[in-house]
Order: C-alpha cells, then sequence, then structure tokens
C-alpha cells in the first residue's frame, strides 16, 4: 500500500483509512468500540492495533472471538500481515512473537467458564472482536487479567460490535447509549446504489464513576475504499437483507435488535407508574417466584393478578452469591410484606435431590433446606411449588402476556421500580444462530449464556399463576375512605 505523507510517497504494510478508522487507531480512551455495521474495517483496524507496542520486550497483547471458528478466520488475515512485520508464529501457544519478546496471544471463550481460562495472567492490552458475541460476565472477569507494571504501556480494552447477540444490550448500556455518535457533515448521495447516507463521527466521550473513559467510533462500508474500490457487489447485498439485519448490518442501528427474543416488549405499554396502581388490593391475589443458584445470582419477584387476570411485577430482588439462609431471608422479607400471598414458585430442580460432591451420598433436596430457613407462620401461610422445566412453554406464555397487536390488551406488566427486569427482557435473543454445532440450536429457546435470570423468574412465575377473572368487591380498596379514593384513583384501564 502507498501513501501520501507530506509531498513523499511512501510504501507501508497497512495504514487506517481516513476517517473513523484513522480516530479508533488514535484513541485513549480505556474502553474503545470500533463500528456498528459491517464492512467498516473493523477486523484489520484491531490486528493492526494489536502490534502498538511491539516494541517493547515486556508487552502482552490478548486477541479474543467467541468461538474457535470464528477465530480462525482472523487468524488467516494475521497470517498474511504479521510476517511482513517479522513476527514468528509459536503454535502450541497459540501466539505471535515480536523480535522484542513482545507477543500477541489469540483465544476465544465460546461458554462461560472459558472466561476463568485467563485468571492469573496479565495483559496490557485486551481486544474482543465482536464483543457483542461475549457475556457481559465474561468481559468484566477477563478484563481483571488488564494490569501494568511498565508506565511506557498505557492499558487498554478496544473492541469491535455489530447489533444484535448475546451481549448487545450492555454493549448498548455501556457504549452507544453512553456516547451517542453525532452527523459528521451533510449527507452524501451515493448514485451507484440511489441512496443517501449520513457520515457520523464519535461523540462525547463518557467518563464513568471510576474515572475510566468509554467512547464508540461508528463506521459504514461506505468509509471502507478497500470494500467499495473493490467489491461493491457487498453493498448489495446488505440492501437485500430483511429489514432487522438490513438495519443492523448496513446502517449500524443499534435500536433494531437483530435476534430480540420478546419483540412485543415496549416501554411505553408494559411499564406502570406508581400512580397506575397506587395501591394492591386485597381482593388480588399475590405470589413470588425465584430463580435459585447456589453460588450464582438468585433473583425473586413478586407480582399481584388482578380482578381483570392482569399479572403485574410489584417487586424485584437479586444479588450474587450467598447462603441459603440469607436467600430464605429476603424471600421471607417479601412473602411478609404481602399478607394476601398464598404461593411462591421455584425451579423444577430445587425439588431434585443432590448429592455431596466428594461423598455422592443423598443430601436432601434444596427446596427442604430453603424452606427450613423461612418462618413457621410464613411456610404455612404460603405453599411453594414447583414450576415446569418446559422453556419453550415458559416462553410463549410470556409473549402471550406481552402481546398487543391486533387489538389486544396484554395482560403482564412490570412496575417502574423493577429497573433489572425492564433491562433485561427486551435484551434477550435467540440461540447463536451461528453457531457451528446446529444439534445445540434451539429456533424457540432464548441464549442461555445472555442474563436471564430474570427472564427465568418471570417464567416460573407465570407458568404457576392461577388467572381467572373476578367480580370487584364492594369495598375495592379495604378501607373506609372508598369514595375518596374512587374519586381520586387514576383512570387506567387495569383498575377499572
Amino acid at each position: 500500500m502507498q501513501i501520501k505523507v507530506g509531498n513523499e510517497i511512501k510504501n507501508v504494510l497497512w495504514a487506517p483509512n481516513p476517517g473513523p478508522q484513522t480516530e479508533f487507531c488514535q484513541t485513549t480512551a480505556d474502553y474503545a468500540l470500533y463500528g456498528g455495521a459491517r464492512g467498516g474495517g473493523k477486523t484489520d483496524a484491531l490486528l493492526a492495533e494489536a502490534t502498538r507496542w511491539n516494541q517493547f520486550p515486556d508487552y502482552k497483547c490478548l486477541f479474543l472471538r467467541k468461538t474457535f471458528p470464528q477465530l480462525s478466520e482472523v487468524m488467516e488475515r494475521a497470517f498474511k500481515l504479521y510476517p511482513q512485520l517479522g513476527l514468528k508464529w509459536e503454535g502450541e501457544r497459540r501466539l505471535w512473537r515480536a523480535y522484542s519478546g513482545a507477543f500477541i496471544q489469540f483465544g476465544h471463550c465460546e461458554n462461560e467458564k472459558d472466561k476463568y481460562n485467563y485468571i492469573g495472567k496479565e495483559f496490557h492490552r485486551i481486544i474482543y472482536d465482536q464483543v457483542e458475541r461475549f457475556t457481559e460476565s465474561q468481559f468484566q472477569e477477563i478484563n481483571t487479567t488488564l494490569r501494568t507494571t511498565n508506565p511506557n504501556i498505557p492499558t487498554q480494552v478496544l473492541a469491535s460490535a455489530n447489533p444484535g447477540g448475546v451481549g448487545h444490550g450492555w454493549v448498548k448500556n455501556r457504549w452507544i447509549k453512553k456516547c451517542r455518535p453525532i452527523p459528521n457533515g451533510n449527507k452524501i448521495y451515493n448514485a451507484d446504489f440511489n441512496i443517501w447516507w449520513q457520515p457520523l463521527k464519535a461523540g462525547q466521550p463518557y467518563k464513568d464513576e471510576f474515572n475510566q473513559i468509554w467512547q464508540y467510533y461508528p463506521a459504514l462500508v461506505f468509509q471502507n475504499p478497500q470494500v467499495m474500490d473493490n467489491d461493491r457487489k457487498y453493498v448489495n447485498k446488505l440492501l437485500a437483507l430483511k429489514y432487522e439485519k438490513r438495519e443492523a448490518y448496513l446502517w449500524g442501528n443499534w435500536d433494531v435488535f437483530l435476534g430480540q427474543f420478546f419483540q412485543e416488549w415496549r416501554d411505553e405499554i408494559h411499564v406502570l407508574r406508581k400512580k397506575d396502581v397506587p395501591k394492591v388490593p386485597m381482593h388480588w391475589d399475590v405470589l413470588g417466584a425465584c430463580d435459585y443458584a447456589s453460588s450464582g445470582w438468585y433473583f425473586s419477584l413478586v407480582a399481584a393478578i388482578t380482578h381483570n387476570a392482569e399479572i403485574i411485577i410489584l417487586e424485584e430482588d437479586y444479588f450474587l452469591g450467598g447462603s441459603i439462609r440469607k436467600k430464605a431471608y429476603r424471600a421471607q422479607r417479601l412473602i411478609e410484606k404481602y399478607p394476601q400471598m398464598k404461593r411462591w414458585a421455584c425451579p423444577w430442580d430445587m425439588f431434585n435431590e443432590t448429592r455431596d460432591k466428594d461423598t455422592e451420598q443423598v443430601v436432601g433436596r434444596i427446596i427442604d433446606r430453603f424452606v427450613k430457613h423461612i418462618d413457621k407462620d410464613c411456610r404455612k401461610r404460603v405453599r411453594f411449588v414447583k414450576a415446569s422445566k418446559d422453556r419453550v412453554a415458559g416462553w410463549d406464555l410470556i409473549r402471550d402476556g406481552l402481546s398487543w397487536s391486533d387489538g389486544d390488551k396484554p395482560w403482564l406488566y412490570v412496575m417502574g421500580d423493577c429497573r433489572k427486569l425492564i433491562e433485561t427482557i427486551p435484551e434477550q435473543c435467540y440461540q447463536d444462530q451461528e453457531s457451528e454445532d446446529e444439534n445445540i440450536i434451539d429456533k424457540e429457546d432464548l441464549d442461555k449464556e445472555g442474563w436471564t435470570h430474570g427472564v427465568d423468574a418471570l417464567r416460573y412465575l407465570c407458568m404457576v399463576a392461577k388467572r381467572e377473572k373476578k367480580k370487584i368487591p364492594t369495598d375495592v380498596y379495604d378501607a373506609p375512605e372508598k369514595a375518596r379514593q374512587q374519586q381520586t384513583q387514576p383512570n387506567h384501564w387495569l383498575l377499572s
């Protein structure tokens, strides 16, 4: 490749394209994301940036893709560029070694537990190609290996992404929402494809509570001369895609969620404010549910079933780890708060016999130990019921509850205080349709690698709820001020 430096023409192995690719390669942000659309030169930029500090003997870089087949695709490009830079391939360790002793290690993180393969190591740069394929916990855990003892080598996380994938939600929340791109000049008309396109540039960087800088650099295929000069048919392929894929791949639109599982969700429809439900009447049924993990996340919900057979999620509670006693105590607090509560839904595997890992002896059921730590009065009032393990049936039930098209009214709502559930319902996506193993793909199931604890608890709750319409009692709010309350009651059809 030849580039012009001043008045001279020089031969270089690789140089970033003018515009967003150059800006990305010059960034000093702690967490920098490049791309959005396809064809913007994301992988080439990351491969080049991986070599940034090769002159330092102690420089270590980790380059990650989600799966090994995807990594192999990147390696083909590396084998074309890196030998020309003097790097040597060490196949057994899967890394490229520079003349100085610095190295770039390539890896993948296909399963959730693979994130622990990198713990205990030290890297100055961590690079995620297609970071939307990673779960947030994988991203966070692997980033704990980012540190430096050399003041000349700054630590940095670089990433590329397209809309969609299991990580769409957290990538959008961490980068896109915080660092909204802005127009860069006027729209440009491309006569070859009869379309207008708007160049964008990075907006204001975002500084988080730990004083770390996040920045997003958007790029479109029209800004990549390697594609536009050599494979213009690629644009036609993107234009021919269905709406969701075209918006995601051609325009990098993060508001259209490619592969979104609960497409029925709308904040403006399904999220209720406090004034919509000022008080839970005593004639409404109340039930609880939890998603239980011995050492992982515990997530519980409380819901009311109205006289019109709608389900309203009233409260959520979640935390990581903790003893079975702590989980039972937190459940009891919610049970005591709602005297109408009669049932609590639990995952089916809490009712299975468990065995000691060392002795293989049966040690009883989790549900028995869980209930044992709950107050006797609560145990007498509330029945702990087993939810079905039929995942697809549970998801279909949630979808039915959220459905609002064709004149339907939803029967499933969430109070605005349940922020985590509101955040994670629209983030769920289908199982990875690009998996190499077709046998593990269930096109009716959501991706289990994502943060599913809230929707799992919601699934259990919906599957045990007994929805039936009831006649409104005379004393609708069980209080002597009934007339006054009816006058001030909000005009919401849920309470009609």
